[in-house]
C-alpha cells in the first residue's frame, strides 16, 4: 500500500489474517538507490506529525515478525510500524484477497515478468514469486528496506528471490521500460491526491500484452476507490470486476488497455502497437495478408461491450480474430460495473448475434418468432430454443440488450447511391 509522495491515508486500523502468530537493473547502482532514499525523507515529513515518533508504541498490538499460510505457501513477513512508512508497514487484508485470488485461479505465472506497485511489505509479489514469476518490488525509497528483508526472509537462498527498486508513480516510471506481463497493487487506491500519477504509471507499464491485477477496499465515497476503477480507469483501459467480497468490502479488478490507450505512441520499443501493425504482423501465421475493410464502433455509457468471435485463430495480439464475430452494447439492472456472471451473460449474446444472424434488436416483451425471425430478442435462444431470448435474459440476472454489431470476413455491404450535389444557392 503506497502513494507517491506520502503514505498518509484512510485510517481503519491494520487487517490482516495471521497463521500461528538484486542487484538494481537497467543501470541502476547502489549510488542512485541511496540518493532516492535521500529524497525520500522529504515525503516523511508530514507523516511524523500524523504517526507516534516511537515505533516501540505499537509493539504490543502489532507483532513485527509474522507467519502467513496462504494456499499451501508459508509466506513469513516483517512489519515495521511507525512514522517512516505509515501504511506500507503493515500487511493489509486487500493484499491477502489478492494473494488468495493468485492461488486459487492457479494462474501460470512461471517464467512470467511481473511487477508490484506499492508493494508495502512486499506480500503479494513474493507470494507470485512463490508460483515462479520474476517479480520486481517497487514503491518510495523508505520503503525499500523492508521489501528487501522480507524477499530475503522467504528466499533465503536467493534462487527467485524478487528485485527490489523505487518506483515514485508520476516520476520514476520512465525507468522501468513496459515489458512486464502482468502488474499488481493492493490497496494502493486510497488517496485521491496519488490517482493522477498512479494513472499515468498505469498508462506507462500496462501495455499489450499485459494487463494489471488491482485489489483495494473501497473507501472514500464517490470520490474515493470507486472513482478511480469507474470514471479515471476506464478511457483507457478496459476494467472487469473479478470478484467482491461483501464482508470486506474489497473487490478486484483486471485492466487491459484499450486501442488508443496505454503507452503514447512516440514511446519506441514496448509502446502500444496500433491495428495496423498488430494485423501486418500476422501475414506469416496466417498464410497471407490481412486487409482492413471495415470498422464498427459501439458505445455501452454506464454498461459494457460484449465480443464474441468465431472460428479465431490461436492467441497474439491483443485482438480477437475469426470469420464471424459480434459486438453487443449491453448492461445490467444495476449501475457499476458487470458481475462476471453478465459478462458471461454477454459473451453468449454475442455468439448467438454470430449463429443466429439478426437483423434488427426487438423488444424483450416480444413473445417467440419462427425459423426466419430476425428480431434479437424474439429469436429463440440458443440453449433453449422454445424461449425467446428477450425473456431467458430477463430470467437469469436482467440483462439490457441495447445495440450490437454482427460481421463476417469478406462480406459485400450493400452501396448506397451516390447522392446528387445540391444546386447552388441562387
Amino acid at each position: 500500500m503506497a502513494a507517491p509522495g506520502s503514505h498518509v491515508g484512510t485510517g481503519g486500523g491494520r487487517e490482516t489474517e495471521e497463521n500461528n502468530g538484486e542487484g538494481e537493473g537497467e543501470g541502476e547502482g547502489e549510488e542512485e538507490e541511496e540518493e532516492e532514499e535521500e529524497q525520500g525523507e522529504a515525503a516523511e515529513a508530514a507523516l511524523r506529525a500524523v504517526f507516534p515518533r516511537d515505533p516501540e508504541l505499537f509493539a504490543e498490538l502489532f507483532p513485527e515478525r509474522r507467519r502467513f499460510q496462504l494456499c499451501g505457501r508459508v509466506l513469513r513477513i516483517a512489519e515495521h510500524h511507525g512514522p517512516r512508512l505509515g501504511p506500507a508497514g503493515a500487511v493489509w487484508e486487500a493484499a491477502l484477497s489478492l494473494c488468495r485470488f493468485l492461488g486459487e485461479q492457479n494462474l501460470e505465472l512461471a517464467g512470467r515478468r511481473v511487477l508490484e506497485l506499492g508493494a508495502g511489505t512486499g506480500i503479494v509479489g513474493i507470494f507470485a514469486a512463490m508460483m515462479g514469476a520474476e517479480v520486481t518490488l517497487t514503491d518510495r525509497p523508505p520503503a525499500l528496506p523492508q521489501l528487501r528483508e522480507n524477499a530475503r526472509r522467504n528466499f533465503p537462498g536467493g534462487a527467485g528471490e524478487p528485485r527490489v527498486r523505487a518506483l515514485r508513480w508520476g516520476r520514476d516510471e520512465r525507468r522501468f521500460p513496459p515489458k512486464f506481463h502482468l502488474i499488481l497493487g493492493s490497496d494502493i487506491v486510497y488517496d485521491p491526491s496519488a490517482f493522477a500519477p498512479l494513472l499515468g504509471t498505469l498508462r506507462h507499464l500496462v501495455v499489450p500484452p499485459a494487463q494489471a491485477l488491482l485489489s483495494a477496499r473501497l473507501r472514500g465515497g464517490d470520490a474515493g476507490a470507486s472513482r478511480f476503477f469507474r470514471q479515471m480507469l476506464p478511457p483507457f483501459f478496459r476494467v472487469q470486476l473479478l470478484r467482491r467480497e461483501p464482508d470486506g468490502d474489497i473487490e478486484i479488478y483486471a485492466v487491459t488497455p484499450r486501442e488508443g490507450g496505454g503507452a503514447p505512441l512516440d514511446q519506441g520499443r514496448g509502446a502500444q502497437p496500433v491495428l495496423g501493425s498488430l494485423t501486418g504482423g500476422w501475414g506469416g501465421r496466417l498464410g497471407e495478408r490481412l486487409a482492413l475493410r471495415r470498422a464498427g464502433w459501439l458505445r455501452a455509457p454506464g454498461g459494457f461491450v460484449a465480443t464474441y468471435a468465431h472460428g479465431w485463430v490461436p492467441p497474439g495480439p491483443p485482438v480477437a480474430m475469426g470469420t464471424y464475430g459480434a459486438l453487443v452494447a449491453c448492461g445490467g439492472p444495476d449501475p457499476g460495473p458487470p458481475t462476471p456472471e453478465l459478462q458471461e451473460l454477454g459473451r453468449k449474446v454475442a455468439q448467438h448475434v454470430v449463429g443466429m444472424a439478426p437483423t434488427t434488436l426487438g423488444t424483450p416483451e416480444d413473445e417467440l418468432g419462427g425459423d426466419t425471425e430476425t428480431r434479437l430478442l424474439a429469436q429463440g435462444t440458443l440453449l433453449e430454443p422454445g424461449v425467446p431470448l428477450g425473456r431467458y435474459l430477463r430470467e437469469r440476472g436482467g440483462l439490457q440488450v441495447w445495440d450490437f454489431l454482427r460481421f463476417q470476413c469478406g462480406e459485400e455491404l450493400p452501396q448506397e447511391p451516390p447522392q446528387e450535389p445540391s444546386a447552388p444557392p441562387a
